[in-house]
């Protein structure tokens, strides 16, 4: 009884110990960094190297020991006034800064800060950045025609993160308007904003980037293509010899019958052999330039199975086509003999960011509703069509294909 009264007690003790060594750390971890009011010696030695919208500050470090981080202060814009900060700690000698709206010298101050914000004295270097990305992406902006609207086409070289603001002079308003923003980061940039009559109207865009920078408005006047939904009973199936196998059961037709629950399947009974791309040939009964289609998939397997990931479509105008033995992939505008590539696709992932194996709700709506895919400006007119499939979201030796509503004119 003694001996557990003795351990009890030392452990008792112990403990407390514990907490006041605790609150003693806790005590010194919030206390004053530094009571050393000295100031600190400025950066040295500095060298620039410049980039597209900014540039590396290369430094060495004050010898001041309490030194904490290198602030610089910079205009990015001189238009707007607009200014930025950034710091880096004393752990590196590089500094990055960014978001400059043009091609120009600007003028950067340096200054170390202490452990005991005291700052040394400022020291300033010029950095003249390259063009930024905006800019480019700006200078290489054409507005044209497209099926009832206005398409706007560009080249991102380095897949920067920019927003495309479209405009519309609205005759209701009698000024231009914002009639859509879009953010993109690839390498070429193809959208077009639609809902307009074919008479002529006036639009523009300009190009913004991440820091509030924008490019002048590039201004055209339109007269947008007159848009139509292809009439699927006009359409009809065009088996190849290399087309992949159907299931009897689930023919081409499906696709085209209105009802995104029946489907196209590939053959699966018996099995055959397989091999990518997976093809399917149909005509549209008409000659017909398209614009855009609605893809609906399978209401099945969401993101998975034999649901389509990647794939192409070909077409061609002649009246009895020749079969070609599709590759897997090809450039946009290939062409394998009496077939040219209109265009290439990937099928998105949940809207949501959800991963593929696990949607929401939401997610399984927009699936099921249907997905629509701009097809490039200017591609030939065609007479038949053919999907060709390069990959499923469950890597299945096949597909299937619930709906395609193309829309496009003459």
């Amino acid at each position: 009884m003694k001996n557990r009264l003795f351990y009890t007690i030392s452990g008792w003790f112990f403990l407390c110990g514990i907490i006041a060594v605790s609150c003693k750390k806790n005590s010194d971890y919030n206390s004053t960094v530094s009571t050393d009011k000295t100031k600190p010696g400025a950066p040295s030695n500095i060298r620039v190297v410049n980039f597209k919208g900014g540039a590396y500050i290369i430094y060495d470090l004050p010898k001041t020991e309490n030194t904490l981080y290198i602030q610089a202060d910079y205009v990015i814009n001189d238009s707007t006034g607009a200014s930025r900060q950034t710091k880096t700690s004393y752990y590196t000698d590089t500094m990055v800064v960014e978001g400059f709206a043009a091609p120009k010298p600007y003028t950067v101050n340096l200054k170390a800060v202490t452990r005991a914000n005291v700052a040394s004295d400022p020291v300033s270097v010029t950095v003249n950045p390259d063009t930024p990305a905006y800019l480019t992406v700006a200078n290489n902006l054409t507005l044209q025609p497209t099926f009832g609207g206005v398409n706007a086409h560009t080249l991102n070289p380095d897949a920067m993160g920019v927003t495309i603001a479209y405009l519309y002079d609205d005759p209701a308003q009698g000024k231009y308007v914002i009639r859509e923003q879009k953010y993109f980061d690839a390498l070429e940039i193809n959208y077009s904003i639609r809902g307009f009559d074919t008479l002529p109207k006036r639009f523009g865009a300009y190009v913004s980037d991440w820091w509030g920078n924008k490019s002048p408005v590039k201004y055209a006047t339109i007269s947008p293509f007159f848009e139509v939904l292809l009439d699927k009973s006009k359409f009809s199936p065009y088996p190849l010899p290399s087309d992949i196998p159907t299931q009897g059961s689930f023919p081409v037709k499906n696709i085209w019958d209105n009802s995104a629950t029946t489907f196209w399947h590939y053959q699966y009974s018996p099995v055959v052999a397989t091999t990518k791309p997976y093809v399917i040939t149909f005509g549209i009964g008409q000659l017909a330039r398209l614009s855009r289609f609605i893809y609906n998939q399978r209401q099945f397997a969401y993101w998975g199975d034999g649901n389509v990931e990647s794939f192409s479509i070909w077409g061609t105008a002649n009246d009895a086509p020749r079969d070609a033995v599709l590759p897997e992939s090809a450039p946009e505008g290939t062409i394998m003999g009496d077939w040219v590539n209109l265009a290439n696709f990937n099928f998105p992932l949940p809207p949501s960011g959800s991963a593929t194996s696990s949607p929401t709700a939401a997610d399984i709506q927009w699936w099921n509703d249907g997905v629509n895919f701009e097809m490039p400006v200017n591609i030939p007119k065609v007479k038949y069509l053919r999907m060709s499939v390069s990959k499923t979201w469950g890597n299945r030796p096949g597909d299937y294909i619930a709906e395609l509503t193309f829309y496009g004119g003459n």
